[in-house]
């Protein structure tokens, strides 16, 4: 239960960051997310990357279906790939390990600031 509320705020605030940051803007809610709320490295990496690959992925797709797939193919035909929806879960994939190492950062982070000598 913990995961899947996890996954749906680094989701959220991710949509939330990316209407006003950069692409990398994504990074704060993983930190913020693997630091409060994990225990175990594991499920901070999946929190963080299962809840952008889901933003990525699903954003992409509705902008591939938006424009009835012209978009997705030419930017296919750009990267050489043979597929469009084959971008689409590159570009989810790309984001995803991004944010997946992010909240690896937050429950070390925390390690590193509360340990016992």
């Amino acid at each position: 239960m913990k995961l899947i509320i996890s996954i749906g705020l680094v989701a959220l605030g991710g949509y939330v960051l990316q209407s006003f940051m950069p692409w990398w803007g994504i990074v704060v809610i993983p930190v913020l997310v693997g630091y409060t709320m994990h225990r175990k490295t594991k499920m901070a990496f999946a929190s963080g990357f299962l809840g952008i690959f889901l933003l990525w992925g699903i954003h992409a797709f509705n902008t591939h279906i938006s424009s009835s797939g012209h978009l997705g193919e030419r930017m296919a035909m750009v990267f050489q790939m043979p597929n469009p929806y084959l971008l689409i879960i590159a570009g989810a994939v790309i984001g995803a390990i991004v944010a997946g190492f992010a909240g690896l950062t937050g429950i070390y982070l925390r390690r590193a600031l509360f340990a016992r000598p």
